[in-house]
């Protein structure tokens, strides 16, 4: 029953926006040694931020390193990461380390409508209380039903990723999915953190009958050295039974973050 909550879910964001789900994926791209994602949008894919896979050790290590190098106070020698050390999960230093620096964002959201060749663009400025209020709750919501997480991240969002990727491993859910974690950690040709993140859910046929189908999404956040995302992208889709094979239906989204430093 959580699997079709979770593709009902799925299918209510597809019909709550009127530009997903208009064209087919025939998975006729052949360069795949960068792309991103199971799913594309009208012969449109996704480039991966990746180039190489690290360990949740590795990924703490390059978090810890970033914090120790660029979280200083102005008018102190002393590092913000020994005060993060302290703190249970570190959320509330890193906010206000960014609040202190930065006076907001300019968020850019890329998006495809049905019938236009190029990508069309959303772009929200975020600032004040409600900057403040973002890094908090730690995600953005471009569009109703679709959420950006992890704005920020530090070694202690590490430790959580890893407890829930045990506890998915240990799963019904993770028994039948076509991925072994749903958090994994990389890095970008320049050394930059990227995590990637996986869904999936599934009405099989063999239940009750009728035609099999799944939902699958792949997410993938950039973040600079400190530890801010300056890139989100998605792909996601639907795979369908049908009587000529098993069709492909999907969509993609990408988000640039631009952080407004204080004059």
């Amino acid at each position: 029953m959580k699997g079709r909550k979770i593709l009902a879910l799925a299918l209510s964001v597809f019909a709550s926006c009127a530009f997903l789900f208009s064209a087919c994926d025939d998975g006729s791209q052949t360069n795949t040694a960068k792309r991103f994602g199971q799913f594309g949008y009208n012969g449109k894919y996704l480039t991966a931020f990746t180039t190489k896979d690290i360990t949740a050790s590795e990924a703490k290590g390059i978090l810890s390193t970033n914090m120790n190098e660029n979280f200083v106070q102005e008018d102190s020698s002393v590092s913000f990461a020994s005060v993060i050390y302290t703190a249970v999960e570190g959320e509330e230093e890193t906010v206000t380390y960014m609040v202190e620096k930065y006076a907001g964002c300019t968020i850019t959201t890329k998006y495809y409508v049905e019938g236009n060749e190029e990508q069309s663009e959303k772009i929200d400025e975020i600032r004040g209380t409600d900057f403040k209020n973002m890094l908090q709750e730690n995600f953005f919501a471009p569009f109703s039903q679709v959420v950006a997480r992890y704005l920020i991240c530090y070694p202690g969002v590490i430790d959580e990723m890893e407890a829930l990727n045990e506890e998915f491993k240990n799963s019904k859910e993770g028994e039948i999915a076509p991925f072994r974690n749903v958090f994994s950690y990389h890095t970008d040709v320049e050394g930059n953190f990227v995590l990637q993140i996986r869904d999936f859910s599934e009405i099989p046929s063999s239940i009750g009958g009728g035609v099999g189908c799944s939902y699958r999404q792949d997410s993938e956040i950039l973040f600079d050295t400190e530890n801010k995302i300056t890139k989100w992208q998605t792909s996601l889709g639907l795979y369908t039974a049908t009587p000529q094979g098993t069709m492909k239906q999907g969509y993609i989204l990408e988000i640039d973050f631009d952080w407004i430093v204080k004059e």
